[in-house]
């Protein structure tokens, strides 16, 4: 039994880590995961890694912010849209407030920042 629950927890850690990433969020957005009760269901269920004994595990600590947000079905819904996302990637790239009007991302490549709505701020602010 000890096997499977190591295996269990493990597979859950790794989950949990993947919703650090915006794009794949937006993936689970477009395809309707972010729809379906039973999945729904699950991200309440892992709400358990928020509990200091297990958050110590998680090495992208914004993965637990993004598993809070997924509670909100306005966020679940916003995520569906490219602008969001975009904001989300600019927010987490941590020169993007140095910058006039473009983000070095490790010499790869410049993205343009864009133009944020109003509403786009207050959904974010809302449920943060």
């Amino acid at each position: 039994m000890q096997e499977e629950d190591a295996s269990r927890f493990q597979t859950e850690l790794e989950f949990v880590q993947c919703l650090c990433n915006v794009r794949y969020l937006h993936y689970l957005a477009q395809n309707k995961y972010l729809e379906d009760p039973a999945f729904l269901n699950y991200l309440d269920y892992l709400q358990y890694w928020n509990q200091p004994q297990y958050s110590r595990f998680v090495v992208y600590p914004q993965a637990l912010s993004f598993l809070a947000l997924l509670q909100s079905e306005a966020f679940r819904r916003e995520l569906s849209k490219p602008e969001l996302v975009d904001m989300i990637c600019l927010l987490y790239t941590s020169d993007a407030a140095d910058e006039e009007d473009s983000v070095d991302l490790g010499g790869r490549r410049i993205i343009k920042k864009k133009k944020i709505t109003k509403n786009m701020i207050e959904l974010y602010n809302y449920n943060i």
